[in-house]
Parts: C-alpha cells; structure tokens; sequence
C-alpha cells in the first residue's frame, strides 16, 4: 500500500512540473509574440507620422510661391520663405512649442541641388526643424525616414532648384 501511494503521489508531482513546463514556454512564446507586432505597429505609426508631416510641410501656406494668394497643386517651395523659416523655427519657445505640437520628435532638412554641365551639385542645405533633444543621449532610438523630390523656386533670381526634403521621424522602441 505504501510503495502505490509513493509511486500516486510522484506521478502527480510529475504532470504538475509538466503542466508548469508548458505553461511557462507557452507564456514567453506569447510574450514574444506580442512584442515583435509592438514593435511593427510602433514602426508603421513611426511612418505614418514622417508621411503626415511631409504633407504639412509641402502645403505649409507659407512656404509656397503665390501670386494671387491662391494655393495650387504644382506650386513648387520659395525659396527665399525657406531660409526664412529654417531661421524661424527653433528662436522662440512660442515657436518651439507650437512646431512640436505640430511636427513632434522630428528632422527635417531640405537640400537644394544645381546643374553644372552634366552634374547634379548639392549647393546649400537647409534644417527646417530639428526636435532630437531627448534622443541626443539615448543609445537605442528607432527612427523612419522618408526622402523625396521637390521644386523650389527663386522668386529673386527667378530660377527653379532641384531639392530633397528629407523627413526623419525619432521614436523610442523600448516605451
């Protein structure tokens, strides 16, 4: 009777630790599970986010060339409202929060391009706003980028330069 009861009680002992097992590798399979789709959904709204601001910032009212004050569709930057407003920016703290409001933990630059002969030459370089603080010390930021081509127009010298915008938005991937 005794020898029945010791072999009972260490088959229980054995589907409990077996029970334990497969709920603990079933716990930290879906807990890695649900931490790589957080991490995909945080870099897609990451993406969103560099798409919205890109779209703000080509049809920011004071950064396009109008004449009648009516905004188009084809209307390329100025110019001169660019280096205007990379000036602009970051002076005051109405300014800064306003923008940060608006634009977030972002980069964006604009590079303007000329042709001499056959080449394509990078002449100027312009931060439109530039909100990195908080990531300046960080070791691991995550970050998306978007890159596209613009016109940007010269209403002194009445010239059109080629640029790219370039809109990088900074996120924690660990939050």
């Amino acid at each position: 009777m005794l020898k029945k009861t010791q072999i009972k009680i260490g088959e229980t002992i054995g589907v409990v630790f077996i029970v334990y097992l497969i709920v603990f590798f079933g716990g930290s399979w879906f807990l890695s599970s649900q931490n790589k789709s957080n991490q995909e959904f945080k870099e897609t709204q990451a993406l969103i986010k560099a798409y919205n601001i890109y779209n703000y910032v080509i049809n920011h009212p004071f950064l396009r060339v109008t004449i009648t004050g009516i905004i188009e569709e084809d209307q390329k930057l100025n110019y001169l409202a660019l280096k205007t407003f990379s000036n602009f920016t970051n002076k005051s703290i109405q300014n800064e929060l306003y923008y940060k409001n608006k634009l977030g933990d972002s980069l964006i630059t604009i590079n303007l391009y000329n042709y001499t002969g056959s080449k394509l030459v990078n002449f100027e370089n312009y931060t439109l706003y530039n909100n990195t603080k908080k990531y300046s010390n960080k070791k691991y930021i995550g970050s998306k980028n978007i890159i596209n081509a613009i016109n940007i127009y010269d209403p002194s010298n009445k010239k059109v330069y080629f640029g790219t915008i370039n809109v990088k938005v900074f996120y924690d991937p660990l939050s």
